[in-house]
C-alpha cells in the first residue's frame, strides 16, 4: 500500500504540472488567427486579420490556472511533507472545483468565456474551442481523482498502523450518520397546540419589542430635533 500511495502522489504532481503545461497550449481557434490559452489568461499581443491586438485578461481562464497551479502545489508539499497532512485533501478540492470550473467553460460557448477584447466577435467568421480545452478538464479531474485516492490509501495505512485503534473514513461516515440518526431519534417534538403557542407568545414578543424600539427611535429623534434647533 505504501507503494500505492507514493505512486499516487508523484502521479498528482505530473497530472499537476501537465495540466499547467496545457494552459499555454492553443486552446480557442480564430478564423485566420489563433488565440492561446495564455494569451487569454494573462493578457498579450495578438494578430488577426493584419491588425496586431492587446487581448484583456479572461479572469475564468486566469482563476482555473490559479487553482490548478495551487493544487499542484499542495501535491508537492504533500509528497516531500509527511506531517502536511491537510495538504492532500486542499490538493482534491482544489482541483476538483477547478477541473469542474474548466469542464464548463469547454462545454460553453466559447464567447461567454474567452475575453477576446478587443477583437469584435461579429467580425470572427469562425470561434471553437479546440479539443485541448476538454483535455485539461479530464486532466485536472484525473489529479483530483489520484489525490482522493492517494489520501483514501494514506488513512488506510495510518488504520493499520494503529492496529485497530483508529478507524478508516468510511467507518467514521458510518458511525457519523449511526449518531445522527441516534440523537434525531431522542427528539421530543412538541405537540401542535404548543408549537401554536409558542410562535403566538414569540410573534407578541417582536411586537412589543419593535413598537419598544421605534418608540426609542421617536422619542430620540424628537430630542435631536429640539438640540439642533436651539
Amino acid at each position: 500500500m505504501k507503494v500505492v500511495n507514493q505512486i499516487c502522489r508523484f502521479l498528482a504532481i505530473a497530472l499537476g504540472l501537465a495540466a499547467l503545461v496545457m494552459f499555454f497550449f492553443p486552446i480557442v481557434t480564430l478564423t485566420g488567427g489563433e488565440l492561446t490559452a495564455a494569451q487569454l489568461s494573462f493578457g498579450t499581443k495578438v494578430g488577426f486579420a493584419g491588425t496586431t491586438y492587446d487581448l484583456y485578461v479572461s479572469s475564468y481562464y486566469l482563476f482555473t490556472a490559479i487553482l490548478t497551479a495551487f493544487a499542484t502545489a499542495m501535491a508537492i508539499v504533500r509528497a516531500f511533507v509527511k506531517k502536511a497532512k491537510g495538504a492532500q485533501v486542499t490538493a482534491f478540492v482544489s482541483a476538483l472545483i477547478a477541473g469542474i470550473v474548466m469542464l464548463v467553460i469547454a462545454l460553453s460557448p466559447v464567447a461567454k468565456f474567452a475575453d477576446t477584447r478587443p477583437l469584435v466577435l461579429d467580425k470572427v467568421a469562425d470561434l471553437t474551442y479546440a479539443p485541448i480545452a476538454v483535455i485539461i478538464a479530464v486532466v485536472i479531474l484525473a489529479l483530483f481523482a489520484i489525490s482522493f485516492i492517494g489520501w483514501l490509501v494514506n488513512d488506510y495505512i495510518e488504520v493499520l498502523a494503529s492496529k485497530g485503534q483508529k478507524l478508516t473514513i468510511w467507518q467514521k461516515v458510518k458511525k457519523f450518520c449511526r449518531e445522527m440518526v441516534a440523537e434525531i431519534k431522542k427528539i421530543v417534538w412538541p405537540a401542535p397546540k404548543a408549537v401554536v403557542r409558542n410562535s403566538v407568545i414569540v410573534l407578541i414578543m417582536c411586537a412589543i419589542l419593535g413598537a419598544f424600539i421605534w418608540l426609542v427611535d421617536f422619542l430620540l429623534g424628537l430630542l435631536v430635533n429640539f438640540i439642533t434647533t436651539l
